[in-house]
């Protein structure tokens, strides 16, 4: 009879994590990811460099193994996700450099500045979302490199920075 009692206490238990807590009842990631119920994480490594927020994840579309690859001429999508820490500020101001020895070359950004209301920064439950779009000229030599990108928020303090590691390509 207590066995009973426990598999029942078990059973609820493992239930109530599954609708409260968004704990799998089934272990199988691969499934979950396929039908959209689990991302993934797969967030590129990258070098802080005095962010104010917590970048949490950061994926950028032609990136798969560092360096990035940044084929000249395309735009690449780059999406982070962050911690704010209850700031919840009102835009995002970004500011994109390649770095080529030293040398830094202003990189075309869009939507910039980019507004809460107009999709390119929300709220998920991990933390807030801000997406944008870099555009690598086709003008830039091959080289070996860093993007440097700096976040600034409604009051111009600067709230995220991050280098990434990238090779431009033809």
């Amino acid at each position: 009879m207590t066995f009973l009692i426990h598999f029942k206490a078990l059973l609820l238990y493992l239930i109530f994590s599954e609708c409260v807590f968004g704990v799998p009842l089934d272990f199988d990631q691969q499934k979950r990811i396929k039908w959209g119920l689990l991302k993934p994480k797969t967030s590129i490594p990258f070098q802080d460099c005095g962010s104010e927020f917590d970048i949490v994840e950061l994926n950028i579309s032609s990136c798969t193994e560092l360096p990035c690859q940044m084929p000249r001429g395309t735009p690449v999508n780059v999406s982070t996700m962050f911690n704010d820490f209850g700031k919840s500020p009102n835009l995002l101001k970004h500011r994109v450099r390649w770095d080529i020895q030293s040398v830094k070359t202003d990189a075309r950004v869009t939507p910039d500045p980019c507004f809460e209301k107009n999709e390119c920064f929300y709220e998920e439950i991990e933390g807030t979302v801000s997406l944008a779009t870099v555009f690598v000229n086709s003008n830039l030599p091959l080289f070996i490199g860093t993007m440097d990108w700096e976040v600034m928020d409604d009051s111009d303090e600067r709230v995220m920075c991050y280098k990434v590691p990238i090779v431009i390509t033809p």
